[in-house]
């Protein structure tokens, strides 16, 4: 789903013999627009809901009696909105689907999304019917050189899971695309064994891929061995039997894993 807004548009409505100013905003997914028009109380308190979220970073919006020193409160309001679909967790929010109306629309421009030419082969990984509206984006817990990491919970089964975003033209331009498919074929192996992450399933949009992993609740190891600063003898001898049994199911499927690091080691809520 890449949602982008084509402008917005105001007109005058009368309530109660009242004068008030109503936004239009014109959005666009593929081939398909579509408008929907608020007050600006209706975005101010959209975006109060979404300052509560952890994420929420680089939304800005005035109050009301601000707003009415802004010669251009279209291009303001221009400038949220840009801003808020351009984040992930923000188009999942359950807020921001009802206000742009996203749902009913991206439905209707499912034909023309599966038309696109920017489609990257994910193999038999990828869930063609599956989109990021499937999913509600909790928070950001990871970021990389080519996208982020969220935590997310499935719509459909409420249960935790990773998701990995990476952005297409980023991949490509650096020329990486095989590299990514790489570790798609890496993740997929890894189903047969309990100390590897898992790879679900992937599916993409016209701007990025998305591969959906276990979530691993417990943290990195490399917190944990700054915050305890030294392990049991019991407790390491554990990780690092965990951690040999991996890299040897690895090497037996011919992989070698080059970025072996605490930062690289997740561990399960049951830490100790």
């Amino acid at each position: 789903m890449s949602v982008s807004v084509v402008g917005i548009s105001d007109r005058i409505t009368f309530i109660n013999g009242k004068r008030i100013t109503q936004f239009i905003i014109h959005l666009k997914v593929a081939n398909h627009e579509w408008s929907v028009s608020h007050y600006y109380t209706e975005f101010h308190t959209l975006y109060m809901k979404l300052k509560t979220l952890k994420d929420c970073t680089g939304l800005q919006l005035p109050g009301n009696s601000l707003m009415n020193i802004f010669t251009n409160r279209r291009k303001v309001l221009y400038n949220f909105i840009t801003k808020l679909i351009s984040n992930d967790l923000h188009l999942t929010n359950n807020d921001v689907q009802v206000f742009l109306d996203l749902q009913n629309n991206i439905n209707l421009s499912n034909i023309t999304v599966n038309q696109d030419l920017n489609l990257i082969d994910l193999g038999q990984t990828e869930d063609k019917k599956a989109s990021l509206n499937d999913f509600e984006i909790v928070k950001t817990i990871g970021e990389g050189n080519f996208g982020k990491v969220y935590l997310a919970v499935s719509r459909k089964t409420n249960q935790a899971l990773a998701i990995k975003v990476l952005k297409k033209d980023a991949v490509k331009q650096r020329k990486e695309v095989d590299n990514v498919m790489s570790e798609r074929n890496v993740l997929v192996k890894s189903l047969n064994h309990p100390f590897l992450c898992k790879l679900h399933f992937s599916f993409q949009s016209t701007t990025k891929l998305y591969f959906v992993l276990d979530y691993i609740n417990g943290g990195e190891l490399f917190y944990h061995i700054q915050r305890e600063r030294t392990f049991t003898e019991t407790r390491t001898r554990f990780y690092a039997a965990q951690i040999a049994s991996a890299l040897g199911y690895l090497h037996s499927e011919n992989i070698i894993y080059r970025d072996l690091k605490p930062e690289n080691i997740l561990l399960d809520s049951k830490v100790s």
